[in-house]
This record gives C-alpha cells, structure tokens and sequence, in this order.
C-alpha cells in the first residue's frame, strides 16, 4: 500500500474512512462506525484523483461512478474492499459502488479479474439498524438466506469479483481483518 506512490497519498485510518453525519435535534454530529487506527486507502478519495486523471488524459467527463470507503491492503497478496453503512442500506447503490470499485482498481493496476478475484475480499460493515433491514436478505454469517429468493442478493459479488464476501457489524471489523488472513 505504501509502495503505490499514488495509494500512499491516500491513506487514511479505517476510523476515518468509517465517518458519517448524524442529525440530532436539527444538529448533525460527526459519528464514526469503527475507533480503529488500521491505516487503510480512502478509496472515495482515490476514486476522485483516478477520475482527475482519466479526464487529464482525453476522456469525457462526467461519470458517475460510486465507490467503497477503503481498501485495505494487509499484504501483496490481499486485497480487502470496506464499505461501511449506517441507517438505510440501499442494495443497488452499494452493488454500483462495488462494481465501480472494481473496475477502477483493475484499470488502475492493468489486471485482468481473474487474477483479482483470487485475492480479493469485500466486507460490508452495517451498522444495527442496518442489519435488521437486511435480516431478510441474508442470515448472520453474511451468506444468502435461501429463503428469500431476490435480485438484490450480494452473492453474486463471491466467485465473480472477491473470493469471500461478508456482512459484518462494527463491533467485529477489526477481529474480522485480523483473523482471516490470507484469503
């Protein structure tokens, strides 16, 4: 990570990467999902420069591409997509996101997805509130739940774009990193 001349300027700690605002009594609070100091790229800002770039070279501007909060980077040999959400999760607006994610990193370092789903791994971190609106989608070990059969099933992510996809709550990010390395 801090070999990449241009991912060395954007790291950032995963708390920081984790901040939302939270509105109370008309006030909005800067509220964080994670207290970790783990430094992670802030994909949201690698997004903005890859962009700036592209548009430096001749392309149109004008994209809309989304993109995950950050990337963690624990080896040469791992790579893990982090997107954090707090209150109502939209499913295609994170699907855009990972999708997105993916395809920026892949034109960034010039590797084919094949070689990039064998060591990739993508954790959606959800708040409570949160997990109970995809109680419905998914049961708590972050796979499908068979019986809700829907188009907006995560699945797909695993075996197409990541070796291993996870929901997760806050409170176990940090021990998720830790412990299932390598993929």
């Amino acid at each position: 990570m801090k070999n990449d001349k241009v991912f060395s300027k954007f790291i950032y700690t995963l708390k920081k990467t984790s901040q939302y605002e939270k509105e109370i009594n008309g006030k909005k609070y800067k509220k964080y999902m994670t207290d970790s100091q783990l430094e992670v790229v802030n994909f949201d800002r690698f997004k903005g420069w890859y962009l700036s770039n592209l548009h430096k070279t001749g392309y149109p501007t004008g994209y809309d591409l989304k993109s995950v909060d950050a990337l963690y980077i624990p080896n040469a040999d791992v790579l893990i997509f982090i997107e954090f959400k707090s209150g109502n999760v939209n499913e295609s607006d994170i699907r855009k996101k990972v999708s997105d994610s993916v395809i920026i990193y892949l034109d960034y370092k010039d590797e084919k997805l094949s070689n990039f789903r064998k060591n990739s791994k993508f954790i959606l971190v959800v708040s409570e509130d949160s997990r109970e609106h995809l109680a419905s989608i998914f049961d708590n070990k972050g796979g499908a739940n068979k019986k809700q059969n829907t188009k907006s099933d995560y699945r797909n992510f695993k075996g197409f774009y990541f070796s291993d996809v996870k929901i997760i709550s806050p409170s176990t990010l940090e021990k998720e990193l830790n412990i299932n390395l390598p993929l």
